[in-house]
């Protein structure tokens, strides 16, 4: 069984009658970068891209009579159609969920006078991967052991590195996924405070860099592809050059002056 989640990831009551059955969904789709040059066999492999998923739902809905049989149907249009896109989880695996659109047409099955069925065909869109309804924030704030049937019993989150909020200048980020955090299409926030002039946030582990060199300090807030300090883009005073998270431990390094620094993002999995 599924649930749809809205763009802000909380769950949209279904109409009366809805009775959702299945959701199938694909593995992810490949795109492979080949070329072919004129006098050489076969083609050079230049590797491959992620693209989509396919993801099926299927529902049953219950009417009155045949009236109410045609006006559960259109509710049920509108409702697949409320949002330009969703988040859709499986009921038994509830903490994790896909980000789809529904593009193509629905089409109804009459199967008697009480009963409809329907089969929704959507996509993944922006990445295809599972992400986690939680955050890291929230882990670090709540603890694992607070509230486990939220965090999930799966998700590979550690007993030791559930810490994402630091007032040292070395420590270790643990993402729990089995992707990289980029954050160009994911979520990734990072915000230090008590900055003052330059600022270094290094990722041992992935190579990567962050560097700013601003004329005043205060709060530091590189949220996706946004830098700000105290509000204020500051995008000019960096190296423009972002943070990954590899799968796993991540050992950071911060050089110059803050008072404590957070890493906050979503689990990823393929």
């Amino acid at each position: 069984m599924f649930k749809l989640l809205n763009p802000n990831m909380q769950e949209i009551k279904s109409p009366d009658g809805f009775i959702p059955l299945d959701i199938f969904v694909s593995s992810i789709g490949k795109e492979r970068h080949v070329e072919s040059i004129d006098g050489m066999p076969g083609e050079i492999n230049y590797g491959s891209s992620y693209t989509s998923r396919d993801v099926e739902l299927t529902m049953w809905f219950k009417a009155k009579d045949t009236i109410d049989y045609r006006l559960l149907r259109d509710e049920l249009y509108a409702y697949f159609d409320s949002y330009d896109y969703f988040y859709v989880i499986e009921t038994n695996k509830p903490t994790r969920a896909l980000k789809i659109v529904i593009d193509e047409n629905i089409q109804d099955k009459r199967i008697n006078t009480y009963y409809g069925e329907i089969t929704i065909n959507a996509k993944t869109i922006d990445n295809p991967f599972w992400v986690s309804l939680y955050t890291t924030k929230e882990l670090n704030d709540t603890g694992y052991s607070a509230l486990v049937e939220k965090y999930g019993l799966v998700d590979s989150i550690h007993d030791t590195y559930q810490q994402y909020k630091f007032s040292e200048r070395n420590f270790t980020i643990w993402n729990a996924g089995n992707v990289t955090v980029e954050p160009e299409t994911m979520y990734l926030k990072i915000t230090a405070t008590g900055t003052i002039g330059a600022l270094d946030i290094r990722n041992k582990t992935t190579g990567d860099t962050f560097k700013v060199k601003a004329a005043f300090g205060g709060t530091l807030v590189i949220d996706g592809m946004n830098t700000q300090l105290n509000g204020v883009n500051v995008l000019r005073d960096t190296n423009k050059r972002y943070i990954n998270l590899a799968s796993g431990k991540n050992e950071f390094e911060v050089i110059g002056q803050f008072t404590d620094i957070t890493i906050d993002f979503r689990f990823y999995y393929k």
